[in-house]
């Protein structure tokens, strides 16, 4: 069991780094209270979150044309979107 707490750790620990370096615009995974991971544009980063937001709102933010808000995800739920984990889905 300790083990897992572990590795757990190191996983949540690896991810919040890895969010931290994400920049506006890119394309990322975000675990949802489901457990369920969505594909993501990220629209801005904070100390513990990540703002993000859908592919048809990022495009409207960016027009300046949107009454919604990005919804900030803690980073530990955030992982970048690359060809390996796109396999795996």
């Amino acid at each position: 069991m300790k083990h897992r707490i572990a590795q757990n750790t190191e996983n949540s620990t690896e991810n919040t780094e890895k969010a931290a370096q994400v920049t506006r615009g890119d394309l990322v995974l975000a675990k949802v209270a489901s457990g369920e991971l969505v594909k993501r544009r990220v629209w801005s980063v904070g100390d513990a979150v990540v703002y993000l937001c859908s592919e048809r709102l990022y495009k409207d933010l960016l027009a300046g044309s949107s009454r919604l808000w990005p919804i900030g995800f803690p980073k530990r739920d955030v992982q970048i979107a690359n060809a390996a984990t796109e396999a795996n889905r």
